[in-house]
């Protein structure tokens, strides 16, 4: 079990809130880090599995002993203590964990507590108001050096603050249990204190900061001061249909905050990744490589919405800022300006005005708002169908109809409709088509929200999909430029530049996109494409197994790996790699090269020829790819110029792709490439 977060967790029966944020208060008020959460958000496996997180990273569990919980036989709070006891269990001899405190006059020996309880000693507090001699030892306790050293000073402490020394442990009582000074001396993490009750913003003085873990604080001290992880926060409203609208709104919060200017933001993939996962905030931001991570809840009814959110500091546990928001739902969106102004504050980074208007591209509108994030959700499925594709195109034209100067709205139907385009069985004049009207979406973002960066790479990639390379080049080179933050943008933007030859450039843009999003599964099979592309096989293959491991329904990375395979001569690895690809214009080519390679010539012709029964002209570049690695060229050239002719988009690899490696010579093929009209480029300004 790794070292837990510096807390304290404070446990209570509900009739008990009262007195609990008395207790809160008054060590808030002492400058120790407190945490209220006035949400009543019981119930549910989210909430559920957020308390045994708590519980499982807390230094300090203090149970609150009352009339209340004398006359409850059950309750939640009896599952929190026994997960106290449990966790008790595994700590090492001499390590204090559970610290009882009583609001009401409680005879100890007929108290309804687990056993384990009545081995510590016992904090009368009446009413909930804590005493400035219990204040004062919580805070040695909490600033004080370790057990060994200060076992004496402790316990002195302890006695001179008129608190009654536990009482000496019968016989059978477990060897784990110590003096309590000498073992609550062990606690040398300052801590906030989890309350289920009211919110309340911190101090403005920030509490004493004893040092962190050795692991948190090595996390701590190589990511960068001024960065932030926003973790997907908790659906607490009861139906698992609005987990849309949660993941939504930390979304935008999170795009909001990543166009502040000096401001490190781990992309959004990455982020996700750890959703419904029960790991620690320091382990996360290790991961991210973050200082800092913002976590919260949210839950809505027709009309109101309620936000608890927290910025914890990787380093130390502690919450540099927290806050519950209620509202009216239709002030949704100008919240998410607010919560970004508090976390930029809390981070000392300027938030210009132009930020805090909003998220660039976004909308006044809550409808079109809840719109937008539906379509969001359907635009992040992996499946790429009719049905799935028309769908998505519907949510986004909802969100268009109540705002129609919806940037965000543009771009992601923009690249809905391209994607789709370019994945799909269409007939070319059907990609044609619908690519046009992609390309003409993404152009009124970019009009409407001038600084939307994104939208510039969505009209790149159209471009470049009918063949307009310079064009393309001048999209990416904007994207980037305004949006140097976007992984998105860059992994793009590194499949474009690898196809215009630039390769080392194209390499650095697709690892760029990957420290951005370290998380992201595509990004690394943009890096894995890159590789291939730019013949680096073993690389390719690495990145896709990495790929793979982020996302295992990543099925596209399956082709990359045959392609991969076959150029290393690894045929067997490479035909079942193949064979697993569920893209089937992807699939079909490689087996068809594949079983040439192992003379199964007969069973490559039968994939060839269920490509073109299926896709006809649509996949007229991948016949062109099967016949070069076949070594026909002739078949090769025609087949390639139907794929110039109906703006196959697949042509933009065509200077790179190893499969024409065969006749890369031949002066049909060479003839072919310079009238392409390939712009000469350099991707490495950008970075």
């Amino acid at each position: 079990m790794s070292e837990p977060v510096n807390s304290i967790f404070l446990s209570y029966a509900s009739q008990d809130a009262a007195a609990a944020a008395r207790i809160g208060e008054g060590l808030r008020a002492a400058r120790l880090e407190v945490w209220f959460d006035q949400s009543e958000l019981r119930g549910g496996d989210a909430w559920d599995q957020l308390i045994r997180r708590r519980i499982r990273e807390c230094r300090l569990f203090v149970p609150v002993i009352s009339a209340h919980t004398q006359s409850r036989l059950e309750g939640y709070f009896r599952l929190e203590w026994r997960l106290a006891v449990e966790r008790s269990h595994l700590m090492a001899d001499g390590k204090a964990f559970i610290v009882p405190v009583t609001i009401d006059a409680i005879d100890e020996r007929h108290a309804e507590v687990p056993e384990a309880f009545r081995a510590f000693q016992w904090t009368p507090l009446p009413g909930g108001v804590p005493t400035p001699a219990f204040i004062s030892r919580v805070t040695q306790l909490l600033t004080a050096a370790p057990a060994g050293a200060a076992a004496t000073a402790a316990t002195g402490a302890a006695s001179h603050a008129g608190v009654v020394p536990a009482a000496r442990a019968a016989p059978h009582t477990p060897r784990w249990v110590p003096v309590l000074g000498a073992a609550l001396a062990a606690l040398a993490i300052a801590a906030f204190v989890f309350l289920r009750g009211h919110g309340t913003p911190p101090a403005s003085a920030p509490a004493p900061q004893p040092p962190a873990s050795a692991p948190a604080a090595a996390a701590a001290a190589t990511a960068p001061a001024h960065s932030v992880a926003v973790l997907p926060f908790t659906n607490m409203s009861g139906d698992p249909h609005d987990e849309y609208f949660s993941d939504g709104l930390s979304e935008e919060l999170l795009n909001t905050l990543a166009a502040v200017p000096g401001l490190k933001v781990a992309a959004r993939t990455s982020s996700f990744s750890f959703k419904g996962k029960n790991e620690e905030v320091s382990e996360i931001a290790r991961k991210l490589n973050v200082a800092t991570v913002l976590e919260g809840s949210v839950r809505r009814d027709k009309s109101h919405v309620r936000i608890s959110t927290e910025l914890i500091d990787a380093g130390t546990g502690f919450q540099r800022w927290s806050q519950t928001y209620d509202r009216d739902l239709k002030d949704v969106l100008a919240l998410q300006s607010e919560i970004a102004g508090s976390v930029a504050g809390a981070l000392k980074v300027k938030l210009l005005q132009s930020d805090a208007g909003g998220d660039v591209g976004g909308t006044d509108n809550p409808k079109a708002f809840d719109a937008y994030l539906r379509a969001e959700e359907l635009a992040r499925r992996p499946a790429i169908s009719a049905q799935v594709g028309e769908e998505t195109l519907r949510a986004y034209d909802a969100a268009l109809a109540v705002d129609p100067n919806y940037a965000n709205a543009y771009r992601g139907r923009a690249e809905a409709r391209i994607n789709y385009a370019f994945n799909s069985d269409l007939t070319p004049a059907e990609v044609g088509q619908l690519t046009d009207l992609g390309i003409a979406d993404a152009r009124k973002a970019a009009e409407l929200a001038p600084n939307l960066g994104a939208a510039h790479s969505v009209i790149g990639n159209g471009l470049a999909g009918q063949q307009d390379y310079a064009g393309a080049l001048a999209e990416f080179r904007k994207a980037m430029a305004l949006s140097p933050g976007d992984a998105r943008v860059y992994s793009r933007a590194s499949g474009f530049f690898v196809g215009m030859g630039d390769t080392e450039g194209a390499i650095a843009l697709a690892r760029h996109a990957t420290e951005l999003d370290p998380l992201n599964p595509h990004a690394y099979e943009s890096l894995q494409y890159v590789y291939y592309y730019a013949h680096r096989y073993p690389e390719s293959l690495a990145a896709a197994q990495r790929s793979l491991e982020l996302g295992p329904n990543l099925t596209r990375s399956l082709g990359w790996i045959g392609f991969a395979n076959i150029e290393l001569g690894n045929y067997e690895a490479a035909r079942e790699a193949c064979a697993s690809e569920k893209m089937q214009w992807v699939s079909l080519t490689c087996l068809a090269v594949v079983y040439d390679r192992l003379g199964r010539h007969a069973d490559a012709e039968a994939a060839l020829h269920q490509l073109i029964q299926r896709y006809g002209d649509a996949a007229s570049y991948q016949q062109a790819e099967i016949y070069a690695a076949w070594g026909d060229a002739p078949h090769a050239l025609e087949a390639l110029q139907r794929a110039q002719r109906t703006r196959d988009p697949g042509m933009q690899g065509i200077k790179a792709d190893p499969l024409f490696a065969r006749i890369k010579d031949d002066p049909g093929l060479k003839s072919l490439i310079e009238k392409l009209n390939f712009p000469n480029v350099s991707a490495t300004p950008h970075l």
